[in-house]
């Protein structure tokens, strides 16, 4: 299971957050051999190529561990960050096949048990095939899976056109799920773009538009997207009409083949910025070098991967 684990550095914290890199760096390089590591990075604190005393105001790591007590000993290695934000996404156990096993419900609520005591989970996240039409059968699953996850922050991506319906919030309100607002490709009957504001948190996934791929199986092909300037204004526009009274808003770009989704959100990151040049790791640079006319390069020494190693990383 992949988990997000983004931290938030304490005030004050550069010279620790230095002293404790080089063991950060070789935990990191360690998950990168084993094919587990997704993406991980600095958040610096202001737009410059070189932070300085400002430091940094957190990290993120996104990989794969094999059980709760894994995922723990990750977070406990970074303790010296007092604030992390978890989402954890469902099994598709439970969301494509169905099944309500002890095994797997059990383990995810004592994740997310654990991380809401640590005060680190943002929620749960339950993504449906699009063969999760809206059904009867389905509805019941939906108020089956909010009844085991009681407690918790849940956010459903519905993919079918079929929950494209004036009672969807309503419903999913009545269950105590958040609809994920996502940007899907424009092929059969996938659902479009939900804009529906919200005043608590407002979920975004933009998945990319490769029509041609998204028909094929692999998820090589099917996110293998790079969103062009234009479509990423159109983006923004939709965030914007939507979270103007919204407490929390989370984008995720899960076009994720060869870093195109790193590329797409610093965009994103540098429009929602008013246009200013931002903080770009050196390593994506070189990925992506018409990202020169958006960004400042970071420190070098504080990127993960050289170029080559971004790229099989990512």
């Amino acid at each position: 299971m992949f988990y997000a684990i983004r931290g938030t550095d304490v005030p004050n914290s550069l010279d620790k957050r230095k002293a404790a890199r080089p063991a950060h760096i070789a935990r990191l390089e360690k998950l990168r051999d084993a094919g587990r590591l997704l993406l991980s990075g600095p958040f610096p604190a202001i737009d410059a190529e070189d932070p300085g005393p400002a430091g940094y105001t957190g990290s993120l790591i996104v990989a794969e561990f094999d059980s709760l007590e894994d995922a723990r000993a990750w977070a406990d290695s970074v303790s010296g960050n007092k604030r992390f934000s978890f989402v954890v996404k469902l099994h598709s156990l439970l969301t494509h096949r169905r099944e309500f096993k002890p095994s797997a419900t059990q383990g995810l609520r004592g994740l997310a048990q654990e991380l809401a005591r640590r005060g680190r989970l943002t929620g749960l996240l339950a993504q449906f095939p699009y063969a999760f039409t809206n059904t009867s059968a389905t509805r019941y699953h939906l108020q089956r899976l909010a009844e085991v996850f009681a407690g918790f922050p849940l956010f459903a991506e519905l993919r079918h056109a079929s929950w494209n319906q004036p009672g969807l919030s309503s419903f999913l309100q009545e269950q105590g799920v958040q609809a994920v607002s996502g940007d899907l490709p424009r092929v059969n009957r996938y659902v479009p773009f939900l804009a529906r504001p919200t005043d608590g948190t407002a979920y975004f996934r933009f998945h990319g538009r490769n029509e041609k791929g998204w028909l094929l199986k692999g998820g090589d092909a099917r996110y293998d997207y790079l969103y062009n300037s234009r479509e990423l204004v159109e983006l923004r526009r939709r965030v914007d009409a939507m979270t103007a009274n919204s407490e929390r808003v989370i984008v995720i770009f899960n076009n994720t083949t060869g870093g195109k989704a790193v590329a797409n959100a610093l965009q994103f990151r540098a429009a929602m910025n008013g246009g200013e040049r931002i903080t770009v790791p050196a390593p994506a640079l070189a990925s992506f070098p018409y990202l020169e006319s958006i960004a400042r390069p970071s420190v070098s020494e504080e990127s993960l991967f050289s170029g080559a190693a971004y790229r099989e990383a990512m």
